[in-house]
């Protein structure tokens, strides 16, 4: 008996939605692709990046600044964010400069943070301190009413609490040195570290038991801790505090 088949074709109007709609797929699919490919690349444009440094300290009118010293005898910090491989990406001023306004309404970021990056390798030792170069009138720094209290040196009501990483982010992310410090006195420069950097970009020699300063080199009003609770103001940049010389490099 010979079956009829057709009552099982598909109609022709059917098989053109079909392939309308494969057609479409297809299309899609492709400018997904594209549109993938295209973020790769942007991906792959990125600014490089081989050490990444963070200084973040908390909430409030504390103007902080990292000081790093280069082999070269270079400084970089606010008033010297560049040099030929790392870059102070921000000069944080405490709420000073974190002002913002939507809408007519004042608002503020309470994050304080700067951040270096270095995009090249320079060898040799390098110095990295902090330094309070000013504290705001909301009662979490300077005691006295004198203006202009935020920039004279003296104790604090409250210390400050100032805490540093060293990232190691090519060509993986490694955190390479965690550190705090407490900064209770205005104009205080804290040491934080000391360390080498090699030629493949590997940190060692990590110090943070032999103290520098940068004074000499910024010229900033700087307070020093000479002993325990004893604190002396450098006001002469050709001084060297710390009872040392000028740190020297490795031959």
């Amino acid at each position: 008996m010979k079956r009829n088949n057709d009552n099982l074709s598909l109609p022709t109007s059917f098989l053109d939605i079909l392939f309308n709609l494969s057609l479409i797929f297809l299309v899609l699919l492709l400018l997904l692709m594209m549109v993938i490919k295209t973020e790769d690349v942007k991906a792959k444009i990125d600014a490089k990046a081989e050490h990444i440094i963070t200084v973040t300290w908390p909430e409030g009118d504390w103007d902080i600044d990292v000081w790093l010293g280069l082999p070269d005898g270079q400084v970089v910090y606010f008033k010297n964010k560049s040099s030929s491989t790392l870059n102070l990406e921000r000069d944080d001023t405490g709420t000073h400069n974190d002002k913002f306004e939507i809408n007519g309404e004042e608002h503020y970021n309470p994050l304080n943070q700067e951040i270096i990056v270095g995009r090249g390798i320079l060898e040799g030792e390098y110095i990295l301190n902090v330094h309070l170069y000013r504290t705001g009138q909301d009662g979490t720094g300077y005691e006295y009413s004198a203006r202009p209290p935020g920039y004279v040196a003296g104790p604090l009501k409250n210390s400050v609490e100032v805490s540093v990483k060293i990232d190691k982010v090519n060509p993986s992310l490694k955190t390479v040195f965690v550190g705090k410090v407490v900064i209770d006195q205005n104009r205080q420069e804290k040491h934080v570290i000391r360390f080498w950097l090699n030629k493949d970009g590997s940190i060692s020699d990590v110090s943070t038991t032999n103290p520098a300063s940068l004074h000499h080199i910024t010229g900033e009003r700087t307070i020093i801790e000479i002993a325990p609770n004893q604190f002396q103001e450098m006001n002469d940049v050709t001084e060297y505090p710390f009872d040392s010389q000028q740190p020297d490099g490795r031959e």
